[in-house]
C-alpha cells in the first residue's frame, strides 16, 4: 500500500487479507488489519506521505551490515506517544544461510536472530522457530492457533514453499529501547511485494539474546509502515 491516507472500502479488505496471508505464511499473524492509518509529514524533514522506499540501492545487496544514519521518529495515536529511530541497510542487507539453532551466545545482535528466524522458516523446522519466541509470545501463539484452527503442518508447508533455497534481505532497521523492528523481504521476490513491508519485532534481554517477540502487536510503531494502526501520525523528530 502506497500513499499516507486511511485505507476504506473493498481496497482495504483486500490489503488487509494479502498482509495477513503473507504475514502467517512467514509465521507472524497481525492483529487489526481491517483499520487505516495516516502519516502526517511535520518536523525538521519528512519528504513525503509516501511510505519509505524499500528497493534496494544500484550497488545491489551487501553481505556485509552497513546502516544509515538514524532519522529519529515519534508515532503518535490518541493516548500514546513511542519514540523510535530509523535506519535502511544501505545496501540492503544479505542474510547468511543458517541450517540449525544457533546456540543463544550468538544471538546477540538482531541481525542474527533475523538469520535465525529464516533459517527456520526455510527448514521448516517447528521446534527451531518456537525456540526463537520469548515464552509469553509462544504462549500467545498456542492461543491464537487454537482459536483460528491453525494447523502446525499446514503452516510448517507453506514456510517451505515461500522459503526454501531462498536469501533473504534486511532493508530497514526501527531501534525502540529494548526492542528492534527489521523490516525484510526475500531477494527474488519483487520490490513492492507486501512482503517487503513486514515487521519482524524482537527483544533485547538482560544477559544480551535477542528473541523474536510479539510484544509490540499493540505498538503503533509496529503497524504503522503496513498502514493498519487506526489514528496514527508520524512525525519526524530529528535526523
Amino acid at each position: 500500500m502506497h500513499g499516507g491516507g486511511a485505507v476504506s472500502g473493498p481496497g482495504r479488505v483486500r490489503v488487509a487479507f494479502a498482509l495477513g496471508v503473507s504475514a502467517l505464511v512467514a509465521g507472524m499473524w497481525l492483529t487489526g488489519l481491517d483499520r487505516g492509518v495516516t502519516v502526517a509529514p511535520s518536523g525538521p524533514r519528512l519528504a513525503s506521505t509516501e511510505l519509505p522506499s524499500l528497493a534496494p540501492t544500484p550497488s545491489g545487496p551487501s553481505d556485509r551490515i552497513q546502516l544509515s544514519s538514524g532519522i529519529e521518529k515519534e508515532a503518535r495515536v490518541p493516548g500514546q506517544t513511542v519514540r523510535f529511530v530509523e535506519r535502511r541497510y544501505d545496501p540492503p542487507y544479505r542474510l547468511p544461510s543458517v541450517s540449525r539453532l544457533p546456540d543463544a551466545t550468538s544471538l546477540s545482535t538482531p541481525e542474527a536472530a533475523a538469520a535465525a528466524y529464516v533459517g527456520a522458516l526455510a527448514q521448516g523446522d517447528w521446534d527451531w522457530w518456537k525456540q526463537l519466541w520469548d515464552r509469553d509470545s509462544r504462549a500467545w501463539y498456542a492461543r491464537h492457533m487454537l482459536r483460528a484452527g491453525l494447523k502446525q503442518d499446514d503452516l510448517v508447508a507453506a514456510w517451505k514453499r515461500e522459503h526454501t533455497g531462498k536469501r533473504h534481505l534486511l532493508l530497514r532497521r526501527i531501534d525502540l529501547p529494548g526492542y528492534a523492528i527489521l523490516y525484510f523481504r526475500r531477494e527474488d521476490a519483487p520490490e513492492d511485494a507486501i512482503e517487503a513491508r513486514q515487521p519482524m519485532a524482537l527483544k533485547l534481554d538482560s544477559s544480551g539474546r535477542w528473541w523474536l517477540t510479539h510484544e509490540l502487536r499493540e505498538n503503533p510503531v509496529y503497524f504503522y509502515d503496513a498502514g493498519v494502526a487506526e489514528g496514527l501520525e508520524v512525525h519526524v523528530v530529528a535526523k
